[in-house]
């Protein structure tokens, strides 16, 4: 506060002593001071005054400014006239518009409609309950909400808040209301027709575009788009108010989405300008709209025979007014499909319109958008909607890889085309062709800010859930060859994290010396913007993944070497990549030096400093991914594996068109879903990033443990060991730092057999069959990682007992070891089910679907391979060596019992008890690897013996038609069929090995 108003009185002298600022930023500072410390009506008078004036040199900004400072102070009228007069002056002032329409219609752009969440219109209730708060209904001006801001900074509502900005003020209060008396409203709308008819007038509304049949330089738009805001904002507050009255209101909006799709369809940006709106269009409404576009599409529907004129494209307008319908049509869910076979003739007769439509081509530069470069992704999301109904996995893959093989042949031709590059990232990730999935992203060359927008949730996923080695690599983990002479190839997950990482961290080092070049130039509101974009990037979810896959990553080539690594050489491994992530008590923790590890330890929180959910910030843009590839709630090396379950859901992936992701910043929106998107995901990347330090300071638990009760470091990592289990099962970070308390302990303890109990004791343990494989693979680390602490609670209570002859064997040992046991049998089961080749149904088609032969198809579904890889590459990776350390410290224990020449019952029971439990658990890791080893080289066997002939069928068939017309040589469907075989292929040999090399470890 006093330094607010220290901050505002220099401000002011400056400006009273030389009658004027030194330029905009000066200005904009003050007006952020004023604003701040809730002295609106200051802020106005300073810009509708001489300082403004001499300043503010563009009539727009100062107009601008002036209706945002006027709404802020609650005189509305004065704010809609100023913007009006701005609207008059630039009919296409989308900002005007929008401010405009706030003024006039207060809160219609956040009433409750189809998309609105209860926990957004709670927040705003109370908001608007708050003595001294004054709400912003207009959001016109960027200059004067400036991200960083201080007015920004101090009101900022929570994530995916409404735009709507909250400022103290001790003298007024504003708060739109949705009650207005219904004479009010319907003035306040006659005056919005009003002004928006004077705006097409002054543009000509009744004028065609120019150039129509090149279809790129219509201008003034937003008049157009106008009419669609404005029956949004209608609808949205006829349904807040009379739901029975709202219905006729969707209506006039799909009428307007129709009327701007007449006058727009040529262009570029229709779909994309009315793509905001489409979620909201439902029921009979979004019935008769359909019915409509059905009409300017020119298209037949589906299940039906097309017409000659159908399918040629006519001229480039024409073509790109049924290319915008079709587009909307998707993004009402439309067509739907009754079976398999109507799936892909639709996809078919959109190729054949795409390839009618090559002419438009000829001469046009290859990096230049072309009239039809939307049918192919068009046409792959039908294909991927018959893989969704298909009746089995093998009959699904055979139409996604109809689908890959189509794109790619466009892909060909139209190399820099990012929806058709995106929609094959996402179909090599879902059939298991990492590669593939890279080269893709690569056309694209995504740097800097979109390795967070876009590499986190599109190609992270891909290059992990299928970790392939370079060559190199899987030669030396194979012949146990150590490195030197020169680096070993890096992995391409590897490469994408590293890089990942050093944006980071390279913009958080530069940020010191951008900060100071703004400041010096004069562009103060710069030097806020910038520090605020620091602090969004410190706090990235895709920041948060990247260290936790970094982190597991870099035990992956370790874990699968022989020999194996021993315990110490993990810790030093995870503490070296800790540190190098800025991890630096977590790296002390983990590796302690000498005498002084006991106070180390004390001085280490217990958890590592992740950012909680609150303040996480999620900068996906997932806009971008298609239709049919919604994000989902799962581990990113999961991902795939979920994509197939939802696909074996009824109603799983058939949904409605757009969904929640499809509006821009949808990943921090406050829809019950992106919620609950954003809530799965943050407590996955936790999971996975607390994995390491349970893995590690159960190890050192367990090294130490002949130190007790002498030392309190075995207890200490007990503990850290303890909180990274509660984190894992309960998604969410423990809140206590330092060392824990016993009552603290406690607490975690009952917290993790709470989750357990509610996942089921030892009694139920058949119930993990019925489990989907994503959830048994999760569980599977939770119910390890508390056996693994039950272990070194065991161990540590043998090593000091309070009694010796009164020493007990730990109950809960023997039945988490069990409850392991089950959920390891179940995962294995579902898996070689998984790995099995599926036989082709009966009654499919060379159209319908899949092209193999009897036995399956020659190219597996990802699912198979990434489950088996997270469970492989996972569990069964860093089990041995924690079975070799808890071994050593039995042995241990075994030793000093025969030395100290006394017998003690209890100690003796308990040492019993460990062995015991001990040799189960290994019994259950050999023969998972066992019975995953057999399936694998059955498998592989199998595809290498039919790919041949599965290549030569594959290829012939009507299916073919879908990328035939590709004559250029950069494409040959089966040379890609045959990569991705080959692909899988090292894939499959690659987890086979490994199963291998740890049996063999297992036995030892």
């Amino acid at each position: 506060g006093k330094l607010l108003q220290l901050a505002e009185s220099m401000a002011s002298r400056l400006a009273a002593r030389s009658g004027n600022l030194e330029s905009l930023e000066g200005l904009l500072v003050y007006l952020d001071l004023l604003l701040a410390r809730g002295q609106p009506r200051e802020a106005l008078a300073l810009v509708t005054g001489p300082v403004g004036g001499g300043v503010l040199r563009l009539a727009e900004e100062r107009a601008l400014l002036h209706a945002d400072l006027a709404a802020a102070c609650g005189e509305m009228r004065e704010a809609a006239d100023v913007l009006r007069a701005q609207l008059a002056a630039n009919p296409e002032d989308w900002a005007a518009l929008t401010g405009y329409l706030d003024c006039l219609l207060p809160g219609s752009a956040t009433a409750a409609g189809p998309t609105s969440s209860s926990t957004n219109s709670q927040q705003q209730q109370q908001q608007q309950q708050q003595p001294g708060m004054l709400t912003r209904p207009c959001a016109s001006s960027s200059l004067l909400w400036f991200t960083g801001g201080l007015a920004a900074r101090m009101h900022a509502g929570s994530i995916g808040a409404s735009s709507q900005q909250q400022l103290p003020d001790g003298h007024h209060k504003v708060a739109p209301s949705r009650r207005q008396r219904a004479e009010d409203i319907e003035a306040a709308l006659t005056e919005a027709h009003s002004t928006i008819e004077g705006m097409l007038s002054a543009v000509g509304a009744q004028q065609q575009p120019q150039h129509q049949d090149k279809g790129r330089q219509v201008t003034m738009r937003g008049p157009h788009l106008a009419k669609v805001e404005l029956a949004w904002r209608v609808a949205n507050l006829s349904a807040s108010t009379d739901p029975l009255v709202a219905s006729s209101k969707w209506q006039l909006l799909a009428e307007a989405i129709l009327g701007y799709m007449q006058f727009a369809g040529q262009m570029y940006s229709c779909s994309a300008d009315l793509r905001p709106y489409l979620p909201h269009v439902a029921g009979s409404a979004r019935t008769w709209l359909l019915q409509q576009l059905q009409e300017v599409a020119g298209f037949p529907t589906a299940g039906q025979g097309a017409s000659t004129n159908q399918l040629l494209a006519g001229t480039e307008t024409a073509l790109r007014k049924r290319i915008s319908a079709l587009q909307v049509m998707e993004g009402l869910g439309s067509p739907v499909f009754g079976s398999e076979a109507q799936a892909v003739q639709h996809a078919m007769q959109l190729m054949q319109l795409y390839v009618d439509a090559q002419h438009f081509y000829k001469g046009l530069d290859e990096r230049e958008r072309a009239p039809a470069d939307e049918l192919p992704p068009l046409a792959a999301s039908a294909l991927v909607s018959a893989a969704i109904m298909a009746p089995s996995d093998a009959a699904a893959t055979g139409h996604l890889l109809h689908a890959l093989l189509m794109l790619e042949a466009a892909a060909a031709t139209r190399k820099w085309s990012a929806p058709i590059r995106l929609a094959l990232v996402a179909l090599h990730t879902l059939l298991a062709s990492p590669g593939g999935a890279k080269a893709n992203m690569d056309f694209l060359r995504i740097k800097h800010v979109q390795l967070d927008t876009l590499g986190g949730h599109f190609l992270l996923p891909a290059l992990r859930a299928y970790p392939l080695e370079p060559p190199k690599a899987a030669a030396a983990a194979a012949g146990g060859a150590a490195s030197g002479g020169g680096s070993e190839p890096k992995r391409p997950s590897s490469k994408l994290l590293a890089k990942t990482c050093a944006f980071f961290s390279d913009h958080r080092k530069d940020a010191g010396e951008t900060l100071f070049t703004a400041y010096s130039s004069g562009t103060y509101s710069k030097v806020l913007e910038f520090s605020a974009f620091k602090e969004r990037l410190e706090a990235s979810h895709t920041h948060l993944l990247a260290r936790a896959e970094t982190v597991l990553d870099s035990l992956q080539v370790p874990l699968a070497s022989i020999p194996q690594p021993t315990a110490a050489a993990v810790c030093a491994q995870v503490a070296d990549t800790w540190d190098a992530l800025g991890f630096k008590d977590a790296a002390r923790a983990t590796r302690p030096a000498g005498a002084a590890q006991q106070s180390t330890l004390q001085e280490c929180p217990l958890t590592l400093p992740i950012p909680s959910l609150q303040h996480t910030r999620f900068d996906e843009d997932l806009s971008t991914r298609p239709v049919w590839y919604p994000p989902l709630v799962a581990p990113v090396h999961l991902a795939p594996v979920c994509w197939w379950e939802q696909r074996n859901m009824e109603g799983g992936l058939q949904g409605s068109g757009l969904g929640w992701w499809a509006a821009t910043a949808s990943a921090e929106a406050e829809d019950p879903q992106a919620v609950a998107w954003r809530q799965g995901s943050h407590a996955a990347a936790c999971a996975r990033l607390h994995l390491p330090q349970l893995l590690t300071a159960s190890l050192l638990c367990l090294a130490h443990a002949h130190e007790a009760p002498a030392s309190a470091t075995p207890t200490q990592h007990l503990a850290r060991a303890r909180a990274a289990a509660v984190a894992m099962a309960r998604g969410s970070l423990p809140s206590s730092g330092g060392e824990a308390s016993s009552q603290q302990q406690q607490h975690q303890q009952q917290e993790l057999e709470q989750c357990l109990e509610q996942w089921g004791g030892v009694e139920s343990g058949p119930d993990w069959a019925y489990l989907p494989c994503s959830q048994q693979l999760q569980r599977l680390e939770v119910v390890l990682g508390a056996a693994m602490v039950a272990a070194c609670e065991a161990t540590l209570n043998a090593n000091a007992p309070m009694d010796p002859d009164a020493a007990q064997p730990s109950p809960v040992l023997q039945a988490r070891i069990e409850l392991v046991q089950a959920a390891m049998l179940a995962a294995c089961s579902k898996l070689c089910a998984m790995l099995a080749p599926q036989p082709q149904s009966n009654g499919a088609t060379a159209e319908a679907g899949p092209a193999a032969g009897s036995n399956g198809v020659m190219v597996l579904p990802g699912a198979p391979l990434a489950a088996t890889a997270a469970l492989v590459h996972g569990c069964l990776a860093w089990l041995p060596v924690f079975l070799q350390a808890w071994s050593d410290s039995v042995l241990h224990l075994q030793g000093r019992m025969k030395k100290s020449k006394t017998s003690a019952q209890g100690i003796e029971a308990c040492s019993t008890a460990l062995s015991a439990a001990l040799s189960q658990l290994s019994q259950a890791h050999q023969q998972a690897r066992q019975q995953l080893e057999g399936s694998l080289h059955s498998v592989l066997q199998w595809q290498q013996g039919q790919l041949q002939s599965l290549l030569e069928k594959y290829v012939g068939g009507d299916a073919q038609q879908l990328w035939a017309w590709q004559h250029s040589q950069a494409f040959d469907a089966r040379c890609v069929l045959k990569a991705m075989a080959q692909e899988q292929g090292a894939l499959l040999q690659g987890l086979t090995d490994m199963c291998s090399r740890g049996k063999k470890a297992a036995k030892k």
